[in-house]
């Protein structure tokens, strides 16, 4: 069938302010179990706004988004702590894979946020391709990075339906102050 179908839309920003864009998303992510996919990018949700929309996701019932894109979205220590939780969030949609996409470009991502990231990375059932390129993550982050997608690939707590652990198959730091020490650590 058509790729787009069943694919839920969230509210557009047009004129919206950041703050009424966080709570219309907040309520779209909560409470719309059609929604797919939500690219929030460019929408200067701040650090705290991007926290809350992550926050909806984990409150979600059932959980069908599979992709979340918040890029340029000033992400950084409240988005990583939620993420952490939200990536541990189990798939409870009808034919929902889980979240497999996430997408974090351009944000505020330290090596810090690296480590809160790599803790959920590795309690992951389904996350595949994860972006992070132009952050501020150095050699420490990436050798956290690295670690927690190892311990992805041999997660055994496996949600029911699921047989295989997702292992991130497409990782992007590009433009990172990794170093040749970070970028052997993958």
């Amino acid at each position: 069938g058509d790729r787009s179908e069943g694919f839920g839309r969230a509210p557009s920003a047009g004129s919206l302010s950041s703050s009424r864009l966080v709570t219309s998303l907040s309520l779209c992510v909560r409470n719309a179990p059609q929604l797919r996919e939500l690219d929030c990018a460019g929408n200067n949700l701040g650090d705290q706004g991007a926290a809350s929309i992550v926050e909806a996701l984990q409150e979600s019932d059932p959980h069908t988004l599979e992709r979340l894109c918040l890029g340029h979205s000033s992400c950084g220590i409240r988005t990583a702590n939620a993420l952490q939780l939200a990536l541990r969030k189990r798939p409870s949609g009808s034919g929902c894979a889980g979240l497999r996409v996430l997408e974090l470009q351009s944000n505020s991502l330290t090596d810090e946020c690296a480590a809160i990231l790599a803790e959920g990375i590795a309690r992951s059932p389904t996350l595949s391709q994860l972006m992070l390129a132009r952050n501020m993550i150095s050699c420490k982050g990436a050798q956290d990075l690295a670690s927690g997608l190892e311990r992805q690939r041999v997660l055994k707590d496996l949600p029911l339906g699921i047989t295989q652990p997702g292992i991130v198959l497409e990782l992007d730091v590009s433009m990172n102050p990794i170093g040749d020490d970070g970028a052997e650590a993958f």
